[in-house]
């Protein structure tokens, strides 16, 4: 059995572990209700750069596992599961150094770290990854410095320190008691929207954005039309508004 073999095996086990553990397995692609498979992303990476060497091959199919069992872990309710880009920005890590293992699996190990930082056994808690995926995040950052932030792509280095520097204060606030960021009571999740994400109105409002064409990364492609500039973030407040009606700043 060669290497591609291999990473589909193993990849083909993870889709049935997160098909059959996720509280949700949805795709915010318009063209389908269900996202593709890790096996079949990493199948068609792989055939796109044959001059990956085999150990290569499976060092991308064991980050990819990774990161995917890691946002089942830190985030079980998540509901949207798109991870083609995710995958492609991490195959970008195998092609551009000397030694793609180790870079493939630094980088993995820091979304995996970042994941836990933000997610279901963290004091911040999270109940989706669906801003950090699908580029909500990253937008509201680039727009914050867009003179210098607009080469910065959704999931390079820049970006990455700054999630993990805006995890540190988020803790830090909790730690100290602020009213902004409030100790969660067992079994809640922090939303600090003003507009309710339990799973129903999460979907709702999600697909319904992706329809419209707002949503500044569209994890579901290779290579998807990012969108740096724009304010997906009001106009997601405003549909939920307008879906919801008003809802109280604080609400849980």
């Amino acid at each position: 059995m060669n290497a591609r073999q291999v990473a589909r095996e193993r990849l083909t086990g993870v889709d049935v572990t997160i098909r059959g553990q996720a509280s949700h397995y949805l795709s915010l692609d318009p063209q389908r209700s269900e996202p593709e498979g890790l096996a079949s992303i990493a199948a068609a990476l792989l055939a796109q750069t044959p001059v990956l060497s085999e150990v290569t091959q499976l060092a991308f199919a064991t980050a990819l596992e990774r990161i995917a069992l890691g946002q089942l872990e830190h985030f079980p309710g998540n509901i949207f599961w798109d991870l083609k880009y995710v995958a492609a920005c991490l195959l970008t890590q195998a092609q551009a150094g000397p030694d793609a293992p180790q870079a493939l699996s630094a980088w993995s190990t820091r979304f995996v770290a970042l994941q836990a930082r933000f997610g279901l056994h963290s004091p911040i808690r999270f109940r989706y990854v669906h801003d950090f995926i699908y580029g909500f995040d990253w937008q509201r950052w680039v727009a914050a410095e867009p003179s210098t932030r607009a080469g910065v792509l959704p999931f390079d280095a820049p970006f990455l320190d700054h999630i993990e520097r805006r995890g540190q204060e988020i803790l830090a606030a909790i730690a100290a008691g602020d009213a902004s960021f409030p100790a969660l009571e067992p079994g809640t999740f922090r939303n600090p929207f003003a507009f309710r994400r339990d799973p129903e109105r999460e979907i709702e409002l999600h697909l319904e954005l992706s329809r419209r064409g707002l949503i500044p990364v569209a994890a579901w492609r290779f290579r998807p039309v990012l969108q740096p500039v724009g304010n997906c973030s009001a106009a997601r407040l405003q549909l939920a508004r307008e879906l919801q009606g008003e809802v109280p700043k604080a609400f849980g």
